[in-house]
């Protein structure tokens, strides 16, 4: 699954992983609230393209909030993702990455809010003074985030009949349990209550 969008979802209750990803670059995971998860947002196998290509192929992780999970994000063997302005909230672990990969971007929009790494900010320039260490690697957030980028809205408004987010390589959307549509001059891919917008191919 490549150029596409994965935003706007509720999703918790996965022995696995809320969102699951393989072997894909330039999706975009913006606003998901995962909770009560194995792990919140998966991603093994990804990059980006070569250097000199003209597509801008990172993937993005931004203004998600993560909550109640095992591990919140999970990195694994994956490059060039961008992962900022998402809100890690009482996980076992918030995150796990054994690649490299970026937790910040500049001043003044920053890092992540990590509950456990609320301060000092000395100066308060609304960010933490001292970086949050990511496991599994040598990643770090350079600018944490004093304060929640946005306001946590799930806690138990989540279908009792959930699924999860599984998307092969070839771009195929597992499990199969539940119907799948598309609905007409929109490009948007329902699996239950659960929707996957395509921007791109």
């Amino acid at each position: 699954m490549n150029w596409t969008r994965v935003s706007d979802n509720d999703i918790s209750g996965s022995n696995h992983a809320g969102i699951h990803v393989n072997y894909s670059r330039g999706v975009v995971f913006k606003n998901n609230n995962c909770s009560i998860n194995g792990i919140g947002i998966h991603l093994e196998n990804c990059s980006s393209l070569p250097s000199n290509s003209s597509v801008n192929s990172t993937n993005v992780l931004c203004g998600n909030t993560l909550v109640n999970n095992v591990v919140g994000v999970n990195l694994t063997s994956s490059l060039d993702t961008v992962v900022y302005a998402n809100n890690f909230l009482n996980n076992t672990l918030h995150a796990w990455d054994n690649g490299n990969n970026e937790w910040n971007l500049t001043s003044p929009t920053g890092g992540n809010y990590w509950d456990n790494w609320t301060t000092p900010d000395g100066n308060q320039d609304g960010f933490v003074d001292n970086p949050y260490m990511i496991p599994g690697g040598s990643n770090q957030d350079n600018l944490p985030l004093t304060n929640m980028t946005w306001n946590w809205s799930g806690g138990g408004s989540s279908p009792a009949n959930h699924s999860i987010i599984y998307i092969r390589p070839n771009g195929t959307v597992e499990p199969m349990s539940a119907p799948l549509s598309r609905m007409a001059g929109r490009g948007v891919l329902r699996r239950g209550w659960m929707r996957e917008r395509k921007v791109g191919r």
